[in-house]
């Protein structure tokens, strides 16, 4: 009977908490309709602060805390509203859960630039460890007694502040109907600014009072501590706060009743990981149970987001192109460029899946480094001989096939239960699911042995903490070769992306596209949305999968710790999103970004700081930059352009094709300095240099030697404001240019003199060409 009242207390002080972050969560959400996911590194990022003045500095813990929570935390939510959240209003709900992700993605960076140092950092409990209060036979240390009081006074506050306060109901209204809570007076930016101050400070009370039962403070298990009040936060819909309190305290409850269980003596091997996959169980478990929110029916999504759909011959154009771009520069490379490169390539694969799921589809998958490392651990156990991959010198073409298979099979499997789920929730259930694997699949380091029915199995998934990864040898063709292994990699990324892009225009495509609108309208039309999102769940676990599998042959020696991280796995997805996700090419400067581009600016820094040592200081400093913060920067930078990056330079390099003098010219002087390159005469990185200053010089230079061709391709929108033709009349009200540029591309009667002018194709009326695309 002690041990139960121990371990309850034990579980009331975590549930207090967690609940403490969850409220946090339930606050910004609220009152923003943005879920915060940056939240627990908001939480870990305080716990850090609080060392530093705490320890490292020596202050004292109240003034400390004061700081921590009252001054930074506040500082860190208001300065996340006014430079990045703010211009997520207009976006769509992949860019609302992305930028966010993206911040958590900056904010471990940051820390990890921070506190970088391999030192031992603790923080100890309020008033020691020993500090106790008698209840009973059972000790109770101040630090429990705290953490649950504190819990409770913010409870009651926030309940006070929310539905007793002028400034609480402006909060909530706000996210209810921008405009009719400014009709009433309510001044929104201040809301939204205190929404993200009281977040950001909840967060950092959790981070405090969580840190001293870490042990040594880590940044990605601080994190993922704090993370798990997700599932309380879900558990009151992210909008009841007693609900969520009531959620955290059962969730600590269950985390320490099964401590309780595993040191009574239970050796359940590959369980040991169930303790910190409790909460994402709960997590996933509280989202299938709960209600959702009917389909969106037909309204007009006022969103910035915008895309192309190229035909197939542009696509098999492109490709081609692609690849010949591939086979020129890998003549250059050395062979750790060349390494460098094909790790790009081989997530831009990965990256692929994200395009067919969330580009075309609209559904969310933060999951996809899981459904790789299961594609990847499906190869090494295929039966090509005793021990599988572990013991053959080359990938079969059949281990590929099965694992693709196998990873679609896995992809149904969680699908299937979350079929129910959209958007904010799906993409939270996937979470959810990614960190399970990685507790629970990851980490097992030792042969599992299964007996059913009288048959005997046993697996063995990472000896050692690694799995050994062979490349394929097929048609007499040395794979081991890193220029081969990039084309063959590049090959399979060109042949993927033109497949979906047929997909896409497909009538499956078209399905796909229609349920991403508006999934009532769908069920309204007859089509089944079980099958649709089921199948496409499946095509997009089996490119992962595949991905998976030729990530780890380049990678060769798989990291069962680092190799498929969740917090990899967020990574690529925003990247994907900054980079384009409606495109295939979008795939491709994800996968770059993440494997390539950033890894090579920190080399670039590293070299100058050797070449000019009076100013390393600087040039180290640029490389820390962009190694740590760099990658979340720039998915930071897409609320501000959320079509991505694919979609910028489809729009600014487009009007190119009708300079084909220029472009030809342009070719040929690439040409002239890659013969440069590969005689020796400039250098690669003058090469480099010099063909980024020539692709960015290039519309300039063709808009000012052929301007014709530019003339009819105005931005949408007849004053060439960006506003969509369709969305005229909604954004913004209809005017004289408007008229006069849809008589112009619709060949209607001419109404005066500036008609003529359009019609003639050189009339310097301002705004009033544009090119009508269905």
């Amino acid at each position: 009977m002690t041990d139960f009242i121990t371990f309850t207390i034990v579980g009331l002080a975590l549930g207090s908490i967690y609940a403490i972050a969850a409220s946090g969560l339930v606050v910004t959400y609220a009152t923003s309709g943005i879920f915060n996911f940056a939240h627990g590194a908001l939480g870990m990022f305080s716990a850090f602060t609080y060392w530093q003045l705490r320890w490292e500095w020596g202050w004292p813990a109240p003034l400390a805390i004061v700081v921590t929570v009252l001054v930074v935390a506040p500082f860190l939510g208001i300065f996340l509203q006014v430079v990045i959240m703010r211009w997520l209003e207009g976006t769509s709900e992949i860019t609302k859960i992305m930028v966010p992700i993206a911040v958590l993605l900056m904010i471990n960076g940051l820390a990890t630039w921070i506190w970088s140092d391999p030192i031992a950092r603790n923080n100890v409990p309020f008033f020691g460890a020993t500090k106790t209060v008698k209840l009973g036979d059972v000790s109770i240390t101040y630090h429990q007694i705290i953490a649950f009081v504190v819990a409770c006074v913010i409870a009651v506050a926030l309940r006070t502040l929310l539905y007793g306060t002028r400034l609480g109901v402006t909060m909530r209204a706000v996210v209810d109907n921008r405009e009719l809570a400014m009709l009433n007076g309510g001044r929104p930016t201040r809301a939204a600014l205190a929404s993200w101050a009281i977040g950001s400070m909840l967060a950092a009370v959790a981070g405090v009072l969580i840190s001293p039962l870490t042990g040594a403070l880590s940044i990605l298990p601080l994190t993922l501590l704090v993370v798990n009040a997700y599932a309380a936060a879900v558990f009151g819909r992210l909008r009841n706060l007693p609900m969520t309190f009531v959620g955290a305290l059962v969730l600590g409850l269950l985390i320490s009743y099964w401590n309780w269980i595993s040191e009574a003596g239970s050796k359940w091997g590959w369980l040991s990981g169930l303790r910190t996959s409790i909460p994402t169980i709960v997590l996933f478990i509280v989202l299938l149970l709960l209600p959702q929110d009917r389909l969106r029916g037909a309204v007009i999504t006022r969103t910035r987001e915008r895309f192309h759909l190229p035909t197939m011959k542009l696509a098999w154009g492109w490709g081609a192109v692609f690849l010949v771009v591939m086979f020129l520069i890998s003549g250059l490379m050395e062979q750790v460029p060349l390494n460098t490169m094909s790790q790009g390539i081989a997530l831009a694969i990965l990256a692929l899946s994200l395009v067919l799921l969330t580009g075309f589809a609209g559904e969310v998958n933060l999951a996809v480094y899981s459904f790789a490392g299961i594609g990847a651990i499906a190869a090494f156990q295929f039966d090509v001989g005793a021990g599988g991959l572990a013991t053959q010198e080359s990938l079969t073409i059949f281990g590929l096939i099965f694992a693709a298979f196998v990873t679609a099979i896995v992809g149904g499997l969680v699908a299937l239960p979350a079929l129910r789920l959209r958007g904010l929730y799906l993409g939270l259930a996937t979470f959810a699911f990614a960190i399970f694997v990685q507790n629970m699949v990851f980490t097992q380091i030792t042969t599992l042995q299964f007996r059913f029915l009288g048959l005997e199995a046993e697996i063995n998934l990472f000896s050692g903490g690694t799995m050994t990864m062979p490349k394929p040898d097929w048609f007499g063709i040395d794979f081991g070769d890193r220029r081969n292994w990039l084309m063959f990699l590049s090959v399979v990324f060109t042949l993927i992306g033109v497949a979906l892009v047929a997909l896409r225009r497909s009538a499956y495509g078209r399905q796909l596209a229609a349920m991403k609108d508006s999934p009532a309208a769908c069920a309204t039309l007859g089509l089944n949305l079980v099958r649709l999102k089921l199948s496409v769940f499946m095509l997009s676990a089996g490119i992962a999968g595949l991905g998976g599998v030729l990530f780890g042959a380049q990678v060769g020696a798989v990291n069962n710790q680092d190799t498929f991280n969740v917090f990899q796995s967020l990574a690529l997805f925003a990247l994907t999103v900054a980079g384009g996700i409606g495109y295939v090419s979008g795939a491709l400067v994800g996968g770059l970004f993440a494997g390539v581009m950033f890894v090579a600016f920190g080399d670039w820094w590293d070299k100058l700081a050797l070449d000019y040592p009076a100013f390393d200081w600087l040039f180290n400093w640029l490389h820390d930059f962009f190694v740590y913060v760099g990658p979340a920067m720039l998915a930071i930078g897409t609320a501000k352009k959320p079509s991505g990056i694919a979609h910028d330079f489809i729009e600014g390099y487009g009007p190119l094709r009708n300079a084909k003098p220029v472009v030809g010219g342009y070719v040929l002087l690439q040409l002239g300095l890659w013969g440069l390159a590969m005689a020796d005469v400039i250098t690669n990185w003058n090469f480099a240099i010099a063909t980024a200053v020539l692709i960015l010089l290039l519309p300039a230079v063709a808009m000012k030697l052929m301007p014709e061709a530019f003339a009819h391709l105005a931005p949408a929108g007849a004053d060439g404001d960006g506003t969509p033709l369709e969305l005229i009349g909604i954004d913004r009200p209809y005017d004289e240019d408007d008229r006069r540029s849809w008589d112009v591309a619709l060949q209607l009667p001419a109404h005066g003199s500036s008609y003529r002018e359009d019609v003639a194709g050189n009339g310097s009326t301002g705004g009033t060409r544009t090119e009508v695309t269905a």
